[in-house]
């Protein structure tokens, strides 16, 4: 409702004013003639600055560098895969989160803090057995 009448008003104020520009009639007789302006300038002066910057000596040329590559020696537990969780692991992770979601049932905010930190020492047991 509001809309609509702030469209008609609108087109209201629209059609007056078109209806004001059609019915004035504006006729210009004589030269316009801008006034004259005498503008006088003297000179300015800068101030008086005094730097002093750092000497830097720039120089270019080859240098060799030696970039270590580490060793690294990952040592996996029995059946663990490279970058791959284990079957067992999911399922054990799945288990475990149920057992927690169910202990949240009742959770106060306390509860609540320790489920996530449990939830938190679950994924680290899997990440654990599993390398990325």
């Amino acid at each position: 409702m509001k809309t609509s009448n702030a469209v008609l008003t609108g087109l209201a104020v629209a059609v007056v004013v078109a209806g004001l520009a059609w019915a004035i009639d504006v006729d210009v007789s004589g030269e316009t003639k801008l006034p004259s302006v005498d503008v006088e300038m003297t000179e300015g002066e800068l101030p008086a600055v005094d730097v002093e910057t750092v000497d830097v000596d720039v120089t270019s040329g080859e240098k060799t560098v030696t970039i270590p590559y580490p060793e690294v020696d990952v040592q996996h537990e029995a059946g663990a895969q490279d970058g791959v969780a284990q079957e067992d692991d999911i399922e054990k992770m799945d288990e475990r989160m149920e057992e927690m979601a169910e202990d949240a049932g009742d959770a106060t905010a306390e509860g609540m803090r320790e489920t996530a930190d449990e939830m938190d020492d679950a994924a680290d047991e899997v990440d654990d057995h599993t390398s990325y």
